[in-house]
């Protein structure tokens, strides 16, 4: 990689990692409209949202998931352009552009919908790692 690449690269890691922090907090601080259940395990939807991702999907997934994309695209919706760019850059279109001959002459395009994707991905990654003491025992049961 070029050091510009590596900047981009750079960029758009500590973009997607802030944007994870967001999201993930967002739903921390959000307890109404628990499906679990009563028994206290999970405390917040970002704990829901983990056994969704590392266990079996609920009847209530579809509802999950489109609640955590609405997080995801208001979030990144904070992002400068030029962290949008750097996301977009590292996506399928983003390199394909970027290989093109000429294409900088007009400016770097950015997808918005590819880029919320990109954290969206990130999002789930880190929910598949996640644990907490609540959780893990949730999914022992």
């Amino acid at each position: 990689m070029t050091p510009h690449e590596l900047v981009v690269l750079a960029v758009a890691q500590d973009s997607t990692a802030r944007m994870v922090e967001r999201c993930q907090l967002a739903l921390s601080n959000m307890r109404e409209g628990l499906q679990s259940g009563d028994d206290g395990l999970l405390t917040n939807l970002w704990e829901e949202f983990c056994a969704q991702v590392q266990g079996e999907h609920s009847i209530y997934w579809s509802e999950y998931e489109v609640l955590v994309r609405d997080i995801v695209a208001r979030e990144s919706a904070t992002l400068t352009i030029t962290e949008q760019r750097a996301i977009w850059l590292q996506t399928d279109a983003g390199v394909d552009w970027a290989e093109t001959p000429d294409s900088g002459h007009q400016g770097i395009p950015v997808e918005f919908e590819q880029v919320t994707e990109c954290i969206y991905s990130a999002l789930l990654k880190c929910a598949s790692d996640w644990h907490s003491p609540g959780l893990d025992r949730y999914l022992e049961r």
